[in-house]
């Protein structure tokens, strides 16, 4: 199964590897047609140029009427000189030949795969504006000619020609830009997580840095952990109370542990804001949150407290997601598709995996966030404050993420099941990946 599941996925690549090297050519053709265009968009502007600043003066105007006389035109197709077009080599791939295929070879193989997919459609992208551009060129090109076939029509007397260069109007050489925009504003960057991670996780953390607020940082720091299955069960009144029992246990175990460290009024444990610690390679000298202090939980927290301080980080968990939203197309991965609620993904394929890898069965989906999609990242300002302002941008302490499942419509657009062997020191597994693409639009309701 796997053998036929990576013989497929080289077969793809081979035949995207030529459509991307048969596209690059196309791109390289249409990008010298842009040019020549620009360069004789650029000449007749300087002959129109040249006729407006004439016609302000007596002595400018004769000139130039002497010189349309003489006829005297440019002659576009002699100057512009075609540019060598320099091709790239096909890209060549290394695939592996064995007899035996692991999930770690699939995986690779159709990461690679995804890479390909992405930058042939990036080239399709690319061929579409400069299509766009150089449509948006020629219609410059026409009304410029116009205009010029305008000034040699009054040639015949100079009294003519002093008449028309008289009136006071004038033919705009530009069209609207608005097809182009257009076409730019619908151009997505493609995400690629080995090399974009950093840079993305930056910006996300700046966006929710200057987002969100202290309040809902803590509350998406409490979602985070194993009380987020309590949030999204408010009014079940057994979950609720197990988990506030384990919480004042989690607080006691902690007050034992941490004994020799300063404790706030509630009783929990809390760092040194003056230590420096290592984030990202980067010093910083904040402080980790902790749950049990954010929800300032004591000996005497009751079920009720405890309850009402949870609807406070739901609503603030909604007031995030309101403000939050995603920068760019990205793929997410979870295990199981829960039917409400909010849910945590992660936009690593492969630490979703490391994460389920015990299960004999394994199941990821995998979805598709498109732009601007409303999502929460669980950055560096997640985890820490920033009190003393040297914390550092990114997405250094995970890399999950997390979604609010009723804001969306889920279309599955494929399912794939792969088998492969896993050897251990005591035996040998057969085990089994069911992998599911979705598709995602946000759902039409108002928020509440």
């Amino acid at each position: 199964m796997l053998r036929k599941q990576y013989n497929n996925a080289q077969i793809q690549i081979e035949n995207l590897i030529k459509d991307k090297s048969e596209l690059q050519r196309e791109l390289a053709q249409l990008n010298i047609v842009s040019l020549k265009k620009d360069k004789e968009y650029i000449q007749k502007e300087k002959q129109i140029a040249t006729y407006l600043e004439c016609r302000k003066t007596f002595l400018g105007r004769v000139r130039y009427y002497m010189k349309i006389r003489k006829n005297k035109k440019i002659k576009i197709e002699e100057e512009i000189v075609e540019p060598q077009i320099k091709y790239d080599n096909p890209e060549k791939i290394d695939f592996l030949k064995k007899d035996y295929y692991t999930i770690e070879d699939i995986i690779k193989v159709y990461t690679k795969l995804d890479e390909i997919l992405d930058g042939v459609k990036a080239i399709k992208l690319d061929i579409v504006a400069i299509k766009n551009k150089i449509d948006n060129m020629e219609k410059k090109i026409k009304n410029a000619n116009l205009y010029i076939q305008e000034i040699d029509s009054h040639e015949k007397s100079i009294f003519e020609f002093w008449k028309f260069t008289n009136k006071d109007t004038q033919k705009l050489l530009t069209e609207p830009q608005s097809c182009i925009e257009k076409i730019n504003n619908n151009i997505e960057k493609i995400y690629d997580y080995d090399d974009d991670l950093k840079e993305i996780g930056i910006q996300i953390d700046k966006l929710q840095k200057e987002k969100l607020d202290i309040d809902e940082t803590n509350s998406i720091y409490i979602s985070s952990t194993d009380i987020l299955d309590v949030i999204n069960n408010l009014e079940d009144d057994k979950i609720l109370e197990d988990s506030l029992k384990k919480l004042k246990q989690e607080a006691e175990n902690e007050n034992l542990l941490f004994t020799t460290d300063k404790l706030d009024i509630f009783g929990t444990a809390f760092e040194d804001n003056t230590k420096i610690q290592l984030l990202g390679g980067n010093k910083h000298r904040e402080t980790h949150k902790n749950k049990l202090q954010i929800l300032e939980v004591s000996k005497d927290l009751d079920y009720y407290e405890y309850k009402e301080k949870l609807q406070k980080v739901l609503q603030n968990i909604k007031k995030a997601m309101n403000k939050s939203k995603s920068l760019l197309t990205i793929p997410i991965y979870t295990d199981i598709l829960q039917k409400d609620g909010f849910q945590i993904c992660n936009i690593s394929a492969q630490d979703a995996l490391n994460e389920y890898k015990n299960k004999d069965k394994i199941q990821l989906c995998k979805l598709k966030i498109k732009k601007d999609m409303k999502i929460i990242y669980f950055s560096n300002i997640v985890y820490y404050d920033n009190y003393n302002k040297t914390l550092p941008l990114g997405m250094d302490v995970s890399t999950k993420c997390l979604i609010d499942i009723r804001k969306f419509n889920f279309k599955l657009d494929s399912e794939n099941i792969y088998r492969y062997v896993q050897e251990t020191n005591e035996n040998v597994k057969i085990k089994e990946l069911i992998v599911y693409e979705y598709s995602l639009e946000m759902e039409e309701k108002n928020d509440k």
